[in-house]
């Protein structure tokens, strides 16, 4: 009979401070990357099995602050946030497990919205808006393909430095 032994993951976050105009917000988060113990001594798979659960980061932290103020017509507001994760590996076993290494992201916007149109009911909205503004290089997966077609390894990147504008109409 196999046995399942999952230890605990936690995270410590701080949300939504707000002093006068100013909001932000702060989460760190450890686990499950390597809080997960997969113990399968039954099958006789313990020695091939790794301690890694594919693509969850041991570590993660993620901090945004908010500010927005109504002036003339409509409401103005920027978010700055930032966001990391530590490397993961992308196999439950040992063999063929590659690891995607950590990366931080920065990212921000700016909006215009509860903007009203001459004789039209509803209001728009203006998001302009950027990610990854540091252009850091980061990969999302990493595997190993299919040996017959040719290919020995497969990665998949996120996107590089983006800007944006998103218009919305809500009526």
């Amino acid at each position: 009979m196999a046995s399942l032994l999952i230890w605990g993951c936690g995270f410590a976050s701080c949300e939504k401070k707000q002093v006068g105009r100013w909001r932000s917000g702060r989460r760190y988060q450890e686990g499950p990357g390597r809080s997960f113990l997969f113990l399968l001594i039954d099958l006789g798979l313990s020695e091939i099995l790794s301690e890694n659960l594919p693509y969850a980061p041991d570590h993660g932290f993620y901090s945004a602050v908010d500010y927005s103020r109504v002036v003339g017509p409509g409401t103005r507001a920027i978010n700055v946030n930032y966001g990391w994760q530590n490397d993961v590996g992308t196999s439950v076993t040992d063999s063929g497990n590659f690891v995607v290494d950590s990366y931080g992201l920065l990212g921000a916007a700016v909006s215009w919205s509860e903007l009203s149109l001459s004789n039209l009911p509803g209001s728009m909205q203006l998001l302009f808006w950027g990610h990854n503004f540091l252009d850091e290089e980061f990969g999302l997966s990493w595997q190993t393909a299919l040996q017959p077609p040719g290919a020995d390894e497969t990665r998949f990147f996120g996107e590089p430095r983006t800007y944006g504008l998103t218009v919305t109409y809500r009526y």
